[in-house]
Order: structure tokens, then C-alpha cells, then sequence
């Protein structure tokens, strides 16, 4: 990524305030919520709001308010014989709706580990991916929040050091939880890896009936 250079001063600034930011959610409690949403923006380096700078795929330059082109999507979903199959006779198919998006605002900072739990002690079978190229909900963040779950093997998952190599990415297994990292892939895995995405999503479900 060459349009944005680090120098080590400000990776050691990002560094603290990451871990301040890290400490302050460790402390969490939903009447605080704005108050560790407020010290964990402190993390985010001034590179990060450049307008090219995409933070969904950090090897391409942001184009457009959502830096993808759906533009194929909505055509296709607004075709009369795909609304035919599914069953839609009035709307008209968007990709982001404001009214969805602010119904569930309140919910961005709620731990949703905490309902994780009875699931995979259930044994419900659980996999996290993430594109190894998106900043925005980056790899070594689900790395961390994994790390930091708390459930009956958080031992034994802590205790698997490296990664192994396997058809759809990098991945981690223990028991019912797996976590893939997905090479050459940013936020939307999907979209840019179409075939390992159906791959790693058809191999789960057919490993775990």
C-alpha cells in the first residue's frame, strides 16, 4: 500500500491508544458505551480518513460512498424473473436501506459473545472468516476477540500457536470453533473470493449435519 506511509512513531501512537482502547472495552458496561466508542476512535490513524483509502480492501483505492461496485447486484435482484422466484411483487431491491441501519444503531457495541457462549458449549458447531485485507473488521481483531472468549476450551484454542494451511485460507480449529483467514480477500470474502467462499460455506455445512 504505497499512497500510505507509516513511520514508527505513529504505528507507537496507534499501538497506545489501540491499547487503551482494548483496556476500556476489557471494563465495558452499556452505560459506557459512548465513552469507549469515543477513546477507541482515538486508535484510528489520521491515514485511515484519506478518501482513497479503502477500508474494506486495503490494497485498492476507496471508489464510491461504499468503496465496492454493486452496481450488478441490483440489477440482477431487480430482474422481473428473479423477483418472480423470490417472491417480491412490490419492492424495489437496495443495497443499504437508512431506516434498517439506524433501527439497528443501538446495537453496534453490544457484545454478542456473551450469546455465543450457550451455543458453542451446546455444541454448536461455530466459524468465524475474515478477508486478511479488510481493515475495517480485520483479521487480528476476531484473532483477539477469540483469544479473549471465555468458554470451556479458551485454553486449549490459546494454546494453538500457528495456523494451518488449508484449501480456503490460513485456519485455527478446536472442538466446534474454527477461525479461517482468507487470502486475497478484503471485507466482503463473497465478492472476492466467490469459490472459496461457497467452498469453505459448503464443506462446513456438509461437515457439521
Amino acid at each position: 500500500m504505497t499512497q500510505f506511509k507509516l513511520t514508527t512513531q505513529t504505528l507507537k501512537t496507534v499501538n497506545d491508544q489501540g491499547n487503551l482502547c482494548a483496556q476500556e472495552y476489557g471494563n465495558w458496561n452499556p452505560m459506557r458505551v459512548v465513552d469507549s466508542d469515543t477513546v477507541c476512535a482515538n486508535a484510528v490513524p489520521a491515514w485511515v480518513n484519506d478518501p482513497k483509502f479503502n477500508p474494506y480492501d486495503i490494497t485498492t483505492t476507496c471508489v464510491g460512498n461504499l468503496c465496492y461496485d454493486f452496481g450488478y447486484y441490483k440489477t440482477f435482484f431487480n430482474r422481473p424473473d428473479v423477483k418472480q422466484e423470490l417472491g417480491i411483487t412490490k419492492d424495489t431491491w437496495e443495497l443499504c436501506d437508512d431506516g434498517v441501519g439506524n433501527a439497528l444503531s443501538a446495537d453496534e457495541s453490544t457484545d454478542s459473545m456473551l450469546n455465543l457462549t450457550p451455543l458453542i458449549e451446546g455444541g454448536l458447531p461455530i466459524l468465524f472468516y475474515t478477508g486478511m485485507l479488510d481493515y475495517n473488521c480485520n483479521w487480528r481483531g476476531t484473532e483477539q476477540v477469540l483469544k479473549d472468549f471465555k468458554w470451556s476450551g479458551q485454553g486449549s484454542w490459546n494454546n494453538i500457536k500457528d495456523y494451518t494451511t488449508g484449501p480456503w485460507g490460513d485456519y485455527k480449529e478446536y472442538q466446534n470453533l474454527k477461525f479461517i483467514k482468507v487470502a486475497n480477500s478484503g471485507h466482503m470474502v463473497p465478492h472476492d473470493q466467490g469459490e472459496i467462499a461457497l467452498g469453505m460455506i459448503n464443506e462446513f455445512l456438509a461437515t457439521n449435519k
